[in-house]
């Protein structure tokens, strides 16, 4: 059977440069995910981005291996890459962090404004830059009291807060969902975690914490309710012994004096 012009080109057609490298991009990816646990292998690393630099659409990449690559690869070379501005932001401020410029870290925050699913990250490393800059002036280690009040002294900017209150870091939003759930089941499986994690904007591991701290305190409330029931039914006791014995003795006072 004769073979057609469309036919011919179909069958001749080459591989794309995708299909060519899809070991290679899986590969590159596999070393980007392992970077953060492994970062004293940085020469290792740029080496291998050297030979797959031609294999990866870093625009397919999430938002934490762009955050690696850019980390690990030049700043030229990453932004030669058509990519979106807010992981360009979320991105060059890690790295400030990363490189201790915190002063300008701090106001590179201040000057930008990062989407809402940035923001924990970036209010995590904002107050690690304050606690760091504190630690520089300090003999002794921060305690749970001064990383309080240095938390309360640099509030969060705009940029990185829509500006709803927080308890113990909780977002009171977060906090409501977690007691209502608390009351349904106080020891939830790790689906029903996973959802309230998805819910709340927490990882599972908060959560799981926060069921942990809620079930020790009602422990802890039992336990005293029960000592200061306690301590009622003994004073009790102790008044009507009391009473007791005073009746008593006024009523040997009273058979003396009707004898004498």
């Amino acid at each position: 059977m004769p073979i057609n012009d469309s036919q011919q080109n179909i069958q001749q057609q080459p591989e794309t440069p995708y299909q060519q490298n899809t070991l290679q991009r899986h590969f590159f990816i596999f070393f980007l995910n392992l970077f953060p646990k492994h970062k004293h292998f940085l020469f290792l690393y740029k080496f291998i981005f050297f030979l797959f630099r031609h294999s990866l659409d870093v625009s397919s990449l999430t938002d934490d291996q762009l955050e690696n690559y850019y980390l690990i690869y030049s700043l030229q070379q990453f932004l030669k890459k058509s990519l979106a501005k807010s992981v360009l932001l979320r991105v060059k401020a890690v790295l400030l962090f990363h490189q201790g410029r915190y002063e300008e870290f701090k106001e590179y925050i201040k000057l930008n404004k990062f989407k809402q699913k940035d923001h924990n990250l970036l209010q995590n490393l904002w107050n690690e830059a304050n606690y760091a800059e504190a630690s520089k002036q300090r003999t002794k280690p921060l305690d749970a009291v001064s990383r309080y009040r240095i938390r309360k002294k640099n509030i969060f900017p705009s940029s990185i807060w829509d500006g709803e209150g927080t308890s113990y870091c909780f977002k009171k939003k977060a906090r409501e969902i977690l007691k209502q759930a608390y009351k349904i089941d106080s020891i939830p499986n790790i689906q029903t975690k996973q959802e309230l994690a998805k819910q709340t904007e927490l990882s599972v591991l908060q959560v799981s914490n926060w069921f942990k701290n809620q079930r020790q305190r009602a422990r802890q409330n039992i336990r005293e309710s029960k000592q200061l029931k306690n301590k009622k039914i003994s004073e009790e006791c102790n008044c009507c012994n009391t009473s007791s014995s005073d009746y008593a003795e006024s009523e040997g006072r009273q058979s003396v004096n009707q004898k004498g």
